[in-house]
C-alpha cells in the first residue's frame, strides 16, 4: 500500500518546480520594472518639458509683448481662480497619490483597485480642464483687442502659453506619482529614491565624459520627448501671433525727389489769365492744392506732390503711409513747407480687464524742399514753428534750412530779459520775414521782431491787422496765424483814425492799416523799411489773401447796417464785394479791387451758356479790373449737379463770399507759380472727387 501523500506538499510542487515558478515570478517582476522605468522616464521628460514650456513662456512674453502697460498687471485678475483650482486639485492628487509603504502589500480585488486608481487619477484630468477655465477669460481678452483695436497682445498669448504649461506640469506630476505608486507595493525596492545634488552632478559629469555618439543614444529619445510640449506650446502661441498681427505702428514713407531749379528759372505767379486750360488732372477725395516755389503742390491725406506748372506731371512726391497729414506753414518765398502729420495711434496702456486701452497720437513736422520735395528735417513732436527764406524756428531753437545746423536757442540767449526756462517764443506758427522772426515775451507786452543773424536785437512789432476767421474747410490745411505773404503783413498804421459805425455792436471798427515788411520792421540790412497805406479797413481778407498771394483787405464797414439781420460778418460786403485795397509784394503796386488784376479780386464759378438751341455749363473767372477772365466748357458729367447749381457760385461771388460755407462753394481757384489752379469738386457735396484745370497767364 502506498504512503499517504503528504498534506503539505503537494506532489506537483517539487522543490525545482517551485524554484521555476520564482524565477518566471522575478523575470516577470523584472519586465513590468523596466517597462514602469520607461514611463517614469518618459513622464518625467514630459514634466522637465513642461517647465521648460513655462520658461519659453516667459521668454515669449518680454519679446513678443506689445509694450502697453499695465497688460501683465491684469491678467493675473482674470485668471486667478483658474489658476487657484488648478493648484487645489494638484494638491488632491498629491494626496491621493502619496508615497508608498513598500512593506504593504495589495489584498484587494483587481477590479475595485482599478475602479480606485481610475477615480484617483480624475485630477490629473481636471488640472487641464481648470487651465481652460484659467486661460479663457485670457483669450477672450485677447479677441476683443485685437478686433477693436488690431492690436495682438503678445504677453496674454504667453502668459496662457504659460498658464498651460503650468496644468500640464502638474498633470504630469500627478502621473508621475500614480505610476510609482501602481507599481512600488509590488517591489521590493522603490523607483523613487532621492538622490542629493553633488550626486545627480557626479551623474551628469559621468554622462557627458561618455562618447557623444552613446550619450545621443541615451539622452536623445528622452530629450525628444521633453521638447514635444514645448513644440506644441511655441506652435499654439505663434500661429494666433503670426496669424493676426499688430498693425504697424510706424507710418511707412515713400519719396520720390525731383531736380533742382536755380532761382532765376523758377516760374513767377500769373496775374492774368489764359481763355483755355493748360492740362486738367483728377484729384482724389480729400485732396488739396497749395502754392510752391516751381508750382502747385497737392496735398494728399498722408503727404505730399509736387507738379510741374507746364504740364501737370509729377516733379516730387512725399508719402506717409499710416500718417494722417495736418497744417501747412510755407516759408516766405515758398522754397520750404512744413507739414503737420498724426501719425499712427499708440496705445499706451490697458485700463481695466474688460480690454478698453489707452492711446495718443504721436505728432511729426516735416520739413520739404518744394522744388526737389527732398526732406530737410523729420521732427517728433509739434512745436510752434516759423519759417523765414532761410531758417526754421522749431520751438526754441533756430536751424538753418540750408545746411542744416543749429543756429541759436532762445533758452541760451537774454531777449529782453528773458531767457532760460522763461525765454521768449515764437509768437506764432507760421511764415515770417524772409530773414526775421516774431517773438512773444513771457511778460506779454508786446511782440517783437528779430533778425535771424541777431535775435537779440529786437524791434516792437506793430499792432497787426486782425484777420477775417478761416470759413473754409480746404484753409484748415494752412496754418491760422497772421496772414503774411511772402514776407509782408498789414498793420494798423501808428497814429492813424478810426472809425466805428453807429450800429456796430460786436466790436467791428475800420482802422487805418499799412503793409509792411518784417524785415523793415526787424532793420535786416537791404530791406524795405517803407510802409504802403492801404486805407480804411477792419480785417485783413485771409481767404482772399491766401488764395491770391497778395495782402487783400476788407473795404471800409458801410455806414447803415445791411437791412437782413445776417450772423455772418462776411455779408455785410455782400452788395458790394469783399476786397478794398490789394498790395501786391512781388511788385509792391497797391491797387482797388477794380484796378487789380488777375486772382486776387477775382470771381470763380460755373455758369451757363447758351451754344445754339443748347445751355452748356462753363467754368469761368472774371478779373474785376475788366481783363479778359476764363471760359472753359464743362463736359457733359463732370459734376454731380447739373451746371448753374448755387454750389458753383454761378453768380460769381468774389472769392471771400463763394467761401462763406464750405459746402456750398464746390469751385475754387488759387494762384501758384506758373499757373492758376482751378478747383471743380467732381464728387458728392462733402466729400469726393475734383477735377482741376490750370490756366496758364502774363506774368508781372
Amino acid at each position: 500500500m502506498p504512503r499517504a501523500a503528504d498534506v503539505d506538499h503537494p506532489i506537483d510542487e517539487s522543490p525545482s518546480t517551485s524554484g521555476h515558478s520564482a524565477n518566471q515570478a522575478d523575470a516577470a517582476l523584472n519586465r513590468r520594472r523596466r517597462r514602469h522605468q520607461r514611463i517614469i522616464a518618459a513622464l518625467t521628460s514630459l514634466r522637465f518639458g513642461c517647465f521648460l514650456g513655462m520658461v519659453a513662456a516667459a521668454a515669449l512674453c518680454v519679446i513678443y509683448g506689445s509694450g502697453i502697460a499695465k497688460v501683465l498687471l491684469k491678467l493675473p485678475l482674470l485668471s486667478w481662480k483658474g489658476l487657484a483650482l488648478t493648484v487645489f486639485l494638484w494638491a488632491c492628487g498629491v494626496v491621493l497619490w502619496p508615497e508608498p509603504r513598500h512593506d504593504s502589500r495589495s489584498t484587494r480585488n483587481r477590479v475595485l483597485t482599478a475602479a480606485r486608481s481610475a477615480l484617483m487619477l480624475l485630477p490629473a484630468v481636471l488640472v487641464p480642464a481648470a487651465a481652460v477655465y484659467a486661460v479663457l477669460p485670457i483669450v477672450s481678452l485677447w479677441r476683443f483687442v485685437f478686433s477693436t483695436y488690431a492690436v495682438s497682445l503678445g504677453e496674454a498669448l504667453a502668459y496662457s502659453m504659460g498658464v498651460a504649461a503650468f496644468a500640464l506640469l502638474l498633470s504630469t506630476d500627478i502621473l508621475l506619482r500614480a505610476s510609482r505608486a501602481l507599481f512600488e507595493p509590488y517591489a521590493d525596492k522603490s523607483l523613487y529614491e532621492p538622490q542629493p545634488i553633488s550626486a545627480r552632478i557626479h551623474d551628469l559629469r559621468a554622462q557627458l565624459r561618455r562618447p557623444w555618439r552613446s550619450s545621443l543614444r541615451a539622452l536623445g529619445p528622452r530629450a525628444l520627448l521633453a521638447l514635444v510640449p514645448v513644440v506644441a506650446l511655441v506652435a499654439s502661441f505663434a500661429v494666433p501671433y503670426r496669424g493676426h498681427p499688430t498693425a504697424s505702428g510706424r507710418p511707412t514713407i515713400t519719396q520720390a525727389t525731383g531736380p533742382s531749379v536755380n532761382a532765376d528759372q523758377l516760374p513767377a505767379y500769373p496775374t492774368g489769365f489764359a481763355s483755355q486750360e493748360t492740362w486738367t488732372k483728377n484729384l482724389a477725395s480729400g485732396q488739396d492744392v497749395i502754392a510752391g516755389a516751381a508750382g502747385p503742390i497737392i496735398l494728399t491725406s498722408d503727404g505730399a506732390t509736387g507738379l510741374d506748372p507746364r504740364d501737370g506731371s509729377n516733379r516730387w512726391s512725399y508719402q506717409r503711409k499710416g500718417s494722417t497729414a495736418g497744417k501747412v506753414i510755407r516759408s516766405p518765398d515758398g522754397r520750404y513747407m512744413a507739414l503737420r502729420f498724426d501719425d499712427p495711434v499708440v496705445y499706451t496702456s490697458l485700463t481695466n480687464t474688460d480690454g478698453e486701452l489707452d492711446s495718443s497720437t504721436p505728432k511729426a513736422t516735416v520739413v520739404l524742399d518744394t522744388i526737389t520735395g527732398a526732406t530737410v528735417f523729420d521732427w517728433r513732436g509739434d512745436s510752434t514753428l516759423q519759417m523765414t527764406d532761410s531758417a526754421v524756428l522749431y520751438g526754441t531753437t533756430a536751424y538753418s534750412l540750408k545746411d542744416r545746423s543749429t543756429m541759436w536757442d532762445l533758452r541760451k540767449l537774454t531777449i529782453d530779459g528773458a531767457s532760460g526756462s522763461q525765454s521768449a517764443q515764437a509768437a506764432y506758427s507760421g511764415a515770417a520775414g524772409h530773414s526775421a522772426f516774431v517773438l512773444s515775451l513771457p511778460s506779454g507786452d508786446h511782440d517783437v521782431v528779430v533778425s535771424q543773424k541777431d535775435p537779440t536785437t529786437t524791434h516792437e512789432l506793430p499792432d497787426l491787422t486782425p484777420r477775417s476767421s478761416p470759413q473754409t474747410t480746404r484753409g484748415s490745411n494752412v496754418d491760422h496765424g497772421p496772414v503774411v505773404i511772402d514776407g509782408w503783413a498789414v498793420v494798423d498804421k501808428p497814429g492813424g483814425k478810426q472809425v466805428k459805425p453807429s450800429w456796430s455792436e460786436k466790436g467791428l471798427q475800420d482802422r487805418e492799416v499799412q503793409a509792411v515788411s518784417l524785415d523793415g520792421l526787424a532793420d535786416v540790412p537791404g530791406a524795405d523799411t517803407r510802409a504802403y497805406d492801404l486805407g480804411m479797413t477792419s480785417e485783413v481778407n485771409s481767404v482772399a489773401s491766401r488764395k491770391s498771394q497778395t495782402l487783400v483787405t476788407f473795404p471800409p464797414l458801410p455806414a447803415e447796417k445791411p437791412k437782413d439781420d445776417v450772423d455772418l460778418e462776411l455779408h455785410l460786403w455782400e452788395a458790394f464785394g469783399t476786397v478794398g485795397s490789394v498790395f501786391n509784394p512781388r511788385t509792391l503796386a497797391v491797387t482797388t479791387a477794380a484796378q487789380t488784376p488777375g486772382l486776387a479780386a477775382a470771381s470763380v464759378g460755373i455758369t451757363q451758356a447758351a451754344v445754339g438751341e443748347a445751355v452748356e455749363g462753363r467754368i469761368t473767372v472774371k478779373p474785376a479790373d475788366g481783363s479778359s477772365g476764363v471760359s472753359i466748357p464743362l463736359a457733359p458729367g463732370t459734376t454731380f449737379a447739373p451746371p448753374g447749381d448755387k454750389l458753383y457760385n454761378p453768380q460769381l461771388k468774389d472769392l471771400a463770399l463763394a467761401d462763406v460755407r464750405p459746402e456750398e462753394n464746390l469751385a475754387s481757384a488759387i494762384s501758384t507759380p506758373g499757373a492758376t489752379i482751378i478747383m471743380v469738386r467732381t464728387g458728392t457735396r462733402y466729400s469726393g472727387t475734383s477735377r482741376i484745370y490750370a490756366v496758364g497767364g502774363e506774368a508781372r
